[in-house]
């Protein structure tokens, strides 16, 4: 695989983070232990996407952000690059999405050119955000985007993938229901029309049967 998990070992406040960990600075997108949703951190906004029946909303990322179980770190963030992501954040603040990770993926694309990279497969759980991270890393306007992937606990990748499965089930109705209408968006709203002209897809199922193998 391109990536590993590493596992995070410093405390910002309920976070557990890398050493050079710089609040306010960061680009990142998180999942929730507790009920396995993803949010994105930017600058000084902590987002949370939501399936297409509620708005979007930011708050202030803090020390008592919601703590994730695992968490995508986009490398070599510039000033001017938290400014074009906020100002994004800012102006489509209570916009609905098809889900809580569609937010995130969209919102990196449009506002900083950043995508995870896959075949011919959408992206629409955790599962399919860390395989194909792992995999097959991120790019940034056709360039390769450097990453880093952190867990807050000791458990193994499939332990986190099993964890989260299990938590997107309770959920699995709604989510089908909120992609359907998701797709009248697409025609909608010439960023989301932007975002899947470019984005490429992968099957990690192959990927699933290998961990297990471990």
């Amino acid at each position: 695989m391109k990536y590993s998990v590493k596992m995070a070992t410093h405390s910002y406040g309920k976070w557990k983070v890398p050493e050079d960990f710089r609040a306010g600075e960061e680009v990142l997108i998180a999942f929730s232990r507790k009920n396995g949703h993803a949010y994105l951190i930017a600058g000084k906004y902590e987002v949370h996407g939501h399936f297409i029946f509620k708005k979007t909303f930011s708050r202030g990322f803090c020390e008592l952000s919601c703590e994730p179980l695992l968490y995508i770190r986009f490398k070599n963030i510039t000033g001017e690059d938290l400014i074009l992501i906020e100002n994004y954040i800012e102006s489509h603040e209570g916009v609905r999405e098809s889900s809580c990770i569609n937010y995130c993926l969209i919102t990196l694309f449009n506002s900083l050119g950043i995508r995870i990279n896959s075949q011919k497969k959408n992206i629409v759980n955790l599962e399919d955000c860390l395989l194909n991270i792992l995999h097959s890393g991120a790019s940034r306007n056709e360039r390769e985007q450097e990453v880093e992937v952190y867990k807050t606990l000791p458990w193994s990748i499939l332990q986190i993938v099993n964890h989260f499965n299990l938590l997107e089930k309770r959920f699995s109705l709604t989510h089908i229901c909120s992609r359907f209408l998701g797709k009248i968006l697409f025609y909608l709203r010439p960023e989301h029309r932007a975002y899947y002209r470019e984005v490429n897809y992968i099957d990690t199922s192959y990927l699933v049967r290998r961990l297990g193998e471990r």
